[in-house]
């Protein structure tokens, strides 16, 4: 994400610049918490090791991140205006893979933020869990039950906040002008997150947004030679369009 952030610094929104921040997600770089298991992915074959609390451990890092994002919002502009130089004007959030989904919770959650860049990043988490669930499900019969693996609990905190069931609450909690601009970036070989997890998503998304008039706002990009990764052709079209 460093190279991202630093090709975004390289642009201007209008006359604007640029400040990026970076930060690790939660239990990830350096801020690990030793929970090395919250990491990992369920088991895929009965020989291997896996996590079984894998969907759940996921959503709470991405969840609690994009809680990290509007934590910054909050406090990051009297840190800023300390020496009296800045004043922020716009909000935007990018990230890459798990960055991508937090991007999408964030922007989707806060609306001070008025634009999201999410890369390889999924707008509706519960259709990617059970894709997956199934996939291994298929050669691994002994896995955790879905039941289990996606629990009521965890399925109500993902209708509450996830990205897809928070598609009709844009309308209703702002003005169609503060509708934020979304740039999603996908990659066409990607196996981890492929893009069809947020087709359904992205089809309500501009549903809303053009019965608003503000279909101009959302841009979908999948780069078809990409797999589960920023590409070139991925940064060159977020900075393109961020400028």
């Amino acid at each position: 994400m460093d190279e991202m952030c630093r090709a975004y610094c390289s642009t201007t929104v209008g006359s604007l610049p640029i400040i990026t921040i970076a930060f690790d997600h939660r239990n990830h770089g350096e801020r690990a918490v030793g929970y090395d298991l919250g990491n990992v992915g369920w088991p895929t074959s009965p020989e291997k090791e896996g996590n079984p609390m894998h969907a759940v451990d996921m959503y709470a890092i991405q969840h609690g991140t994009a809680k990290d994002i509007s934590f910054l919002i909050d406090h990051l502009p009297a840190a800023l205006e300390v020496d009296g130089r800045v004043r922020v004007v716009e909000w935007g959030v990018s990230g890459i893979s798990l960055g991508g989904h937090s991007s999408l919770l964030a922007v989707m959650n806060d609306a001070r933020i008025s634009f999201a860049i999410p890369i390889v990043g999924c707008g509706d988490y519960e259709t990617l869990m059970r894709d997956r669930h199934q996939g291994i499900l298929a050669r691994h019969r002994d896995l955790v039950p879905w039941g289990k693996a996606f629990p009521p609990s965890l399925q109500a905190l993902v209708r509450r906040v996830d990205p897809i069931h928070r598609v009709h609450s844009l309308a209703a909690e702002r003005a169609p002008t503060a509708f934020p601009r979304i740039l999603f970036l996908g990659g066409g070989n990607d196996k981890l997150v492929p893009v069809s997890a947020s087709e359904l998503f992205w089809t309500k998304l501009t549903e809303v947004y053009q019965v608003h008039g503000q279909l101009d706002k959302l841009t979908w990009v999948v780069d078809d030679q990409a797999g589960h990764e920023c590409s070139g052709k991925m940064a060159e079209v977020a900075c393109k369009w961020l400028s």
